[in-house]
Parts: C-alpha cells; sequence; structure tokens
C-alpha cells in the first residue's frame, strides 16, 4: 500500500513537472523537510532524492536535443559562448570529482556512495535545472515565495511542540524544564540551521516590496506570505533554542540594516548601541553572551572537546585525505574522549573541588558520544573531503560573494528594489556559516539542496544583471 501511493504521489508530481517544469521546481523548493521519508527502490533514498530525480529527468527530456548539439560541439573542440557557460562550473566539477574521491577514501561503501549521491550528486541536479528554468528575477521571486510557505509550515509545527509539549521525540526535549522543539527534523538544531538562511531571504524580499512601493492591498500575499514567514520563523527558532541560529541571523540583520537605507542604517547603530550597552551593563546578559561567543558554556565545550580529538585525527596522517564520506565516526575512535568536566569559569574553586570532592567530580562529568560530524563546517568538509575539499568549497564560497557583491552594487547603483533580494541572499550564507562554526550546515538532504538553490539563485541574478 506504501509503495502504491508513493507511485501515484510521483506519477502526479512527474505530470505536473512535464506540464510545468517551473512549479515543480518551487514545490520542491516548499517539500525539501521531505527527504525525512524515507523509502527503498533498489537502493536506499528519500522523497526529496526522488523528485529532485524527476525534475531532473523531466528537464533533460525537454531539453535533450540542446544538450545533445552542445555535446557534440563540445567533442569537436567548439567553445562554449560565455553567456552559455554555467556559474561556478569549475567549482562545481571540482566539488563533484573531489567528494566522489572522497567514496573511494571511505573504502566505496555503501553509506559513502549514499552520501555522495544525497549531499552532492542530486543537489548539483537541481542547481542545473534552477539554472536553467528560472533565468529572470520573477521566478527568483517565485522561489522565495516557496521558501516563505517552507518556512511558516515548519515553523508553525515547532511553535505546537513547544507550547503543548505534544510530538516532540525525545522525552528530555519534551519535558517543561528542557523543552525544545524540533518541527518535523530529529533535533532541535536542525529548526535553526533550515529557518536561518530563509529568514535573511524573506528579509530581503521585504525589503525589495517596501523599497519598490508596493502596495498592501495589491501584493497582500507575498507581504503576508513574507512576514508571517519572518515573524513565525524567528518564533520557531526561539522554541528551538537554536543559539548558533539566533547568533547567525543577529550578526545577519545587523548587516543587513547596515547596509541598507540612511533611516535603516541609523535605526540599527541604534539598536547595537543600545544592545551594546545592556550587555555591559546587565551582568547576566553579559554572561550569556561572553560564555557563547567563548565557548565556555556547555554545548562550547563539547565542541572544543570535539574539534580538539578531530584535529588530532586529521594530524595523524589524514590531513591530505580526510577520513572520506562516511569515515569520520571509525576514524575518530582512536581518539575519542569518554567524557569532559564541565567547567565553571566563575568558580575560583574549581579545579580544588575536582581533584578532592568525588561528589562534585561525578556532578560535572560530561560522557561524550561520537557524533556524525564535528560540528564546524571547516572540520566537517576537512574530515569528509580532505584538504582539497576545503579549498574548493572555499573557492564556491568565494565566487557567491563575488557574484552576489557585484550584483548587488548594480541593482544598488541603480536604485533596484531588487538589491535587498540580493542583499539578503548573500547574508542567508553568512547565517549558515556563523551557525555552522559550532554545527552542521551542508551535510544534510535539505540543506545540501538549500546551499545549491541559493548557489542557482546568485548565479541566475548574476548573469541576468550583468548580462554574462
Amino acid at each position: 500500500m506504501t509503495y502504491l501511493l508513493l507511485l501515484i504521489v510521483a506519477a502526479g508530481f512527474t505530470r505536473l513537472a512535464w506540464k510545468n517544469l517551473e512549479t515543480a521546481v518551487q514545490l520542491l523548493v516548499l517539500l525539501l523537510p521531505l527527504y525525512l521519508l524515507r523509502f527503498t527502490i533498489i537502493v536506499p533514498m528519500t522523497f526529496l532524492e526522488l523528485i529532485i530525480l524527476i525534475v531532473f529527468a523531466v528537464w533533460f527530456l525537454k531539453n535533450r536535443l540542446g544538450l545533445t548539439e552542445r555535446w557534440k560541439g563540445l567533442l569537436k573542440g567548439k567553445k562554449v559562448l560565455e553567456k552559455n557557460k554555467y556559474p561556478f562550473q569549475w567549482a562545481i566539477i571540482a566539488w563533484l570529482v573531489i567528494s566522489f574521491i572522497a567514496v573511494g577514501v571511505g573504502g566505496w561503501s555503501n553509506a559513502a556512495f549514499g552520501i555522495w549521491r544525497a549531499y552532492f550528486f542530486e543537489p548539483l541536479l537541481l542547481f542545473i535545472v534552477i539554472v536553467n528554468t528560472h533565468q529572470a528575477k520573477e521566478k527568483i521571486i517565485c522561489l522565495l515565495g516557496s521558501f516563505s510557505l517552507s518556512a511558516v509550515a515548519v515553523s508553525v509545527f515547532a511553535i505546537y511542540q513547544y507550547v503543548t509539549g505534544n510530538l516532540i521525540p525525545n522525552e528530555f526535549w519534551a519535558s517543561f524544564a528542557n523543552r525544545r522543539a524540533t518541527s518535523f527534523f530529529p533535533f532541535p538544531n536542525a529548526v535553526g540551521l533550515y529557518l536561518g538562511p530563509i529568514i535573511m531571504l524573506l528579509v530581503g524580499n521585504l525589503g525589495r516590496l517596501w523599497k519598490s512601493g508596493a502596495k498592501f492591498i495589491t501584493n497582500e500575499w507575498q507581504y503576508l506570505g513574507t512576514i508571517f514567514g519572518i515573524i513565525l520563523g524567528l518564533c520557531a527558532i526561539a522554541a528551538a533554542k537554536s543559539e548558533g541560529a539566533i547568533f547567525g541571523l543577529a550578526v545577519g540583520l545587523i548587516m543587513f540594516g547596515l547596509f541598507s537605507q540612511k533611516k535603516i542604517r541609523i535605526i540599527t547603530i541604534s539598536l547595537v548601541i543600545v544592545g551594546g550597552l545592556m550587555i555591559s551593563f546587565i551582568r547576566p546578559l553579559q554572561h550569556y553572551v561572553v560564555d557563547r561567543v567563548l565557548l565556555r558554556n556547555f554545548s562550547g565545550q563539547v565542541r572544543q572537546a570535539q574539534w580538539k580529538e578531530t584535529w588530532q585525527m586529521l594530524t595523524d596522517g589524514r590531513l591530505v585525505s580526510g577520513s572520506g564520506l562516511a569515515g569520520y565516526q571509525s576514524a575518530i575512535k582512536p581518539y575519542h574522549q569518554e567524557g569532559i568536566f564541565v567547567k565553571d569559569f566563575r568558580d575560583p574553586d574549581y579545579q580544588r573541588k575536582v581533584v578532592f570532592n568525588e561528589q562534585f567530580r561525578n556532578s560535572v562529568w560530561q560522557p561524550l558520544e561520537i557524533y556524525l560530524y564535528p560540528h564546524n563546517f571547516i572540520l566537517n568538509v576537512w574530515t569528509e573531503l580532505g584538504l582539497v575539499g576545503v579549498i574548493v568549497f572555499f573557492w564556491i564560497i568565494i565566487l557567491f560573494f563575488y557574484y552576489g557583491v557585484r550584483v548587488y552594487r548594480q541593482t544598488k547603483k541603480h536604485n533596484d528594489p531588487f538589491m535587498y533580494i540580493v542583499l539578503g541572499l548573500i547574508l542567508s550564507l553568512v547565517v549558515m556559516l556563523i551557525h555552522g562554526m559550532v554545527d552542521v550546515p551542508y551535510f544534510k538532504n535539505d540543506l545540501a539542496a538549500m546551499f545549491w538553490v541559493l548557489m542557482g539563485m546568485t548565479g541566475v541574478i548574476y548573469r541576468v544583471d550583468l548580462k554574462v
């Protein structure tokens, strides 16, 4: 029965894609969290993977003649015109090759192949489809609408969980004292990882609507979707207590304000000054911020222990190769420490009590599990793809900011309201990277797909605005 339903849904989605591929892509973006639906068709697969393969297959079949001619031209040595080149093309080729080599480093295991397919190969198929089907600013705005609806759905469920305590998969997080919402995801930080970048995109779209003078009465759905996406998204992140996302968004929103018009810039600077004064004079708030910035809190100390053992593993013969795809957990075992003593930096007697007070020593001892990844975006890439993978990753990031900044300057020069969407795009990646300093912002089905959707949107805008 389950497979019959899956077949019906897949057939319906395929029909939609064939009739209107752009709408199918926008629906796909809306449904990114459906990677949680898993099944096996020859190989283990998620629903998100299935619909990515469907949209790519439909796009390929509809454009097979043009693609065949292009490949024939390449084989004959004809140069591709600059305007027909894919944005990020050489970096993408390098990314795909390095990731496939990492499958070999990981032992050519089924798990390594599965990660390569879901986090590298299929997201790039989605990138290709977006670059070829959304070649106009209006279509980019449609993608923002999909992100907005997705954010609202994820946020409403997270808020419901937090208010009621129902449907939270972990008893500890469901308890009133420790409650953290997870929404559709298996853990709370996934809420922040997903919603943080989307909120910055929606802030950019709100700036576009305001700058263009669009009236609410004629654009009510865009306004409502954008505003509800932002407000509910912020509430959901608070409900999940995702501190990495909160800090990332704080930086993103401040930067957005500083690069906006004069009035918004003045308001932003004023709020930053007020916030700085509050942190300076309100001692509990000061302790909260300092502990998290300096990683003195519980999560920060766990992260530091994890990074230390990861670095030991890398420098012991894996500095270039890393551990390969799906190889981190087995590679880190010889270097893994069973636990840490959680330190209280404001207790001057802490060290003596740890040494001489067994009861206190037991109370601050925290066992450590082996995580899937090191919870730092540089170390995540380094362990999975090796040193060359880190270089290629930064190559992609630098290209993204290069394209984004060039288009931002161009649109700002012409006082184009679209400048705010470009700014939101740039800062969405900033939020992702800041959160990624203490988490895993790429190695997850929905996040890998979102990353390449952002790359595709930026590449399209770059080609449209700069006529390249």
